[in-house]
């Protein structure tokens, strides 16, 4: 057969020569041999079926997103290793897949959005795997097949999008995610835009198509751009920008206008969001997607910005570890194929920008009111993350003045998560579901309540104190009328020992409840608390206060006769809690230290003449001094002695 072919999406005669070259050693070998290993593995898979029943808004197990993602790794798999090899089996196999979704599947919209005449995230991400798979197989494909596949793109993908956007019919509402800043544009807009440019041959509104999602993405990169990162969390950080890349990507190679964002200075900087918040490769994030990021668009911003940070990560994050489906054979994006694709031929020249964690020990992203501080980003021995930002933003927990910590890659100090998706969890009462609740995270409550949804907290830096990387975090108005000041100072002195300072004053006196979860073993003794993990450990230590330790069950979801997803066992969990009463104003240290040799005997919070001092006292007698100033705004840290 002969190889040469007349795609454009990512497949051209160039790329294909490219790929030859790289397979031959290194990394682009190994990429390779990854591949060629799942290709394999889907030749003895059947192709990925409809559910028996369809999800309902309780009942989301029947997962057809999950299945739309784990059919795109079969046809990027398969067509792939047809396009390099030649094949037949991989050629054969694809169509099968492809087959199954164009006669088995009714609805290419997940039931939990909508019927089968939405536009939502799955048709979407199937129209991307659908337009991909057309455009690198159709001159193999026999007449048949090729109008098949073409006819219900257009007529489940692109008609279906122009509806619900470009041409809205009278009376109908256009689709409410069209010109939104969160991560449903980028993954609408831009498989529609691959499914045009795939067609656009054959679709005559193709060019209406790429330039209306092309204008509508441009909140959603506008919005990285300026705030750094995703307050959606690290996953969705992946989920919008691949595909909003890959389509504007797609647009380029295809010899369109992509419009600024991939090569604007925002797109990079924002890009290296997912690289400061993984030091170790484990997540610091916060919401309802912490993951890793392992996504091969950090190949093709390494290509588009000549940046080898880029294109280390990549190697570290995409290439390292294997992933397998689970033991229902469903399984997220498995991005190899176009990993190969994209990883760049050569290496660059060492980057020199700031914005690399490598090169700095402390990430703060105030807009978003994220944070992450570290002693090295490769092998750290200690992470400490603290959010205070908008309880507002898309997929948000009430979580402000929240901290988490690992050390040695061990969770010790952690986020619980997220709960099931179902109706439940994406309606008002997501905000008393545990893991949501403010009493849910390593936070504070105020006379027994909680953070209100919608609400705003700031992040600032703590800057020009010598040997400490501080963050005051202001998270007053979450907490409703009434308190006068919430405030938390999270400071991280010699990357050895953590004080966590909370301020609070309210109009009367009340109570507070410092709060820390763990899944790991825990212990409380007066003053002092640990956290035991397998290896690590972190002790606590406080002042005027004594720890308490409760064993609590973590429900996976929210009760209720209707819902069945509160089936899954919950999980046992370790909270450790401490609670001053009486007063209006608290003043609560605690120092946490991952090295129990370094925990001080004694820790005391004194008044000075203008403020306060926080004095750690050790066993031989050395003393290390944090002093404050009280200003009008609150407590100024000063000195670290």
């Amino acid at each position: 057969m002969t190889m040469k072919k007349n795609s454009s999406l990512f497949l051209d005669p160039k790329t294909l020569a490219s790929i030859r070259r790289k397979i031959r050693s290194g990394q682009g070998k190994r990429l390779y041999a990854r591949v060629r290993e799942g290709a394999l593995g889907w030749l003895k898979r059947p192709p990925v079926a409809p559910p028996p029943h369809p999800s309902t808004q309780d009942d989301r197990r029947p997962a057809e997103l999950m299945r739309a993602r784990t059919s795109q790794n079969c046809l990027l798999h398969t067509a792939l290793m047809y396009r390099i090899s030649g094949d037949r089996r991989f050629l054969d196999r694809a169509w099968a897949e492809l087959e199954c979704w164009l006669l088995q599947w009714d609805s290419w919209c997940d039931p939990f959005h909508g019927d089968r005449r939405f536009f939502d995230l799955m048709t979407g991400e199937v129209g991307l795997s659908m337009a991909l798979a057309y455009d690198w197989l159709k001159e193999d494909l026999s007449p048949g097949q090729r109008a098949l596949l073409s006819s219900q793109i257009r007529s489940r993908v692109l008609d279906c999008y122009r509806r619900h956007t470009i041409a809205v019919p009278k009376g109908a509402q256009p689709a409410w995610w069209q010109h939104r800043d969160m991560n449903w544009n980028p993954v609408c807009h831009g498989g529609a835009m691959i499914a045009a440019l795939a067609l656009r041959d054959e679709y005559p509104q193709w060019k209406g198509v790429t330039e209306w999602s092309k204008r509508c993405m441009a909140p959603y990169f506008a919005k990285m751009a300026r705030f750094g990162g995703s307050d959606e969390g690290s996953g969705y950080w992946q989920y919008g920008m691949r595909y909003g890349l890959l389509a504007l990507e797609a647009m380029r190679q295809a010899g369109e206008d992509p419009g600024p964002w991939l090569e604007h200075p925002g797109t990079e900087s924002s890009s290296y969001f997912p690289i400061e918040f993984a030091p170790g490769l484990k997540p610091i994030s916060w919401g309802d997607a912490a993951d890793v990021i392992r996504s091969s668009v950090m190949y093709l911003l390494a290509s588009r910005f000549k940046n080898a940070d880029f294109m280390e990560y990549g190697d570290l994050a995409c290439i390292g570890p294997k992933t397998f489906p689970g033991k229902d054979g469903l399984e997220n994006w498995i991005d190899l194929p176009l990993a190969l694709i994209f990883r760049p031929e050569k290496p660059f020249k060492p980057s020199t920008s700031p914005c690399h964690p490598a090169r700095s020990s402390a990430c703060v992203f105030d807009r978003i009111g994220w944070s992450c501080t570290f002693d090295d980003w490769k092998r750290p021995t200690l992470v400490a993350g603290f959010k205070c930002g908008d309880l507002g933003a898309n997929h948000t927990q009430l979580d402000n003045n929240s901290f988490q910590i690992i050390v040695q890659g061990e969770a010790l100090a952690e986020d619980l998560g997220t709960g099931v998706y179902n109706q439940a969890y994406f309606s008002e009462a997501r905000w008393s579901m545990y893991k949501v609740a403010t009493e849910g995270h390593n936070s504070l409550l105020i006379n027994g309540k909680g953070q209100l949804p919608h609400t705003l907290g700031t992040l600032k830096a703590i800057r020009g104190v010598k040997g400490c990387e501080g963050l005051l975090g202001d998270a007053t108005r979450c907490y409703g009328r009434g308190p006068l000041r919430i405030q938390r100072q999270f400071l991280v002195l010699d990357h050895a020992w953590i004080v966590v300072l909370d301020d609070v004053i309210l109009p009367e006196p009340g109570t507070i409840e410092w709060r820390c979860h763990t899944f790991k073993a825990a212990t409380a003794a007066g003053s002092g608390a640990m956290i035991q993990g397998k290896k690590n450990s972190l002790s606590l230590l406080t002042a005027g206060a004594k720890f308490r330790l409760r064993h609590k069950w973590v429900p996976m979801s929210i009760p209720g006769p209707a819902s069945v997803t509160d089936k899954p066992l919950p999980t046992r969990e370790g909270l450790l809690t401490l609670t001053q009463s009486g007063l209006r104003r608290f003043l609560l240290p605690v120092l946490i230290s991952p090295d129990k040799a370094r925990v001080p005997a004694e820790l005391s919070l004194t008044a000075t003449e203008d403020g306060y001092a926080l004095l750690l006292r050790f066993k031989k007698g050395k003393e290390r001094r944090l002093v404050w100033k009280e200003e009008k705004t609150g407590l100024r840290l000063k000195s670290l002695t």
